[in-house]
């Protein structure tokens, strides 16, 4: 792979992560706006004595449990990116290096198939790319204080609905009868003598 197909390979991967955060903040303010009207329904049905079915609030804790799995996987990808990323800076450093040496080289320069233009040229690209790649180490930055805060009110949410289970203690869903387990085990019949 060359230079072009790494770099536009890693703008894929980074633009794909950076939208990310923006799913995962509807997809988090979906859920808690669900549970805020959960616990609204909650309590216009305390005040009717109708039962009230455990059964939603339990989902939304196992989908936020699962965003917060994809929020440290998506932790631990932003920090692979921000390693390339400095690999990448590193890299340029040593190409601008590079093209600065062979241009002061004055006369050998020209020998080297690079003339005064072509050098200032390529010093320029490199010095754009280096702060293109500061500019995405910026971007990389905000979006893991976005994601670190993110996950952090997730854990708040969680914390407090785990409370609230722990304070409701266990419940079944009125849809799902518990089988006893006897009924699916095979018995042989005792033959009397």
């Amino acid at each position: 792979m060359n230079f072009l197909e790494e770099n536009l390979e890693f703008w894929l991967r980074f633009s794909t992560s950076y939208h990310q955060i923006q799913r995962y903040q509807s997809t988090v303010r979906d859920l808690k706006a669900e549970l805020t009207k959960l616990k609204i329904n909650e309590k216009k049905e305390e005040n009717t004595k109708q039962p009230y079915l455990p059964s939603d609030p339990r989902a939304i804790y196992k989908h936020l449990r699962e965003i917060q799995t994809e929020l440290t996987l998506w932790l631990e990808n932003n920090e692979v990116l921000k390693d390339e990323l400095h690999g990448r800076y590193s890299c340029l450093c040593n190409i601008q290096e590079e093209i600065a040496r062979v241009s002061s080289a004055g006369g050998k320069a020209e020998e080297n198939g690079l003339s005064n233009y072509q050098a200032a040229k390529f010093l320029g690209e490199a010095l754009n790319m280096k702060q293109e790649n500061t500019k995405i180490a910026d971007q990389l930055c905000a979006g893991h204080e976005r994601v670190e805060k993110l996950k952090m009110e997730l854990e708040t949410t969680l914390a407090k609905l785990d409370e609230e289970f722990r304070r409701r203690g266990p419940t079944r869903s009125p849809s799902r009868a518990r089988i006893p387990l006897a009924v699916f085990l095979v018995r042989s019949e005792v033959k009397e003598a």
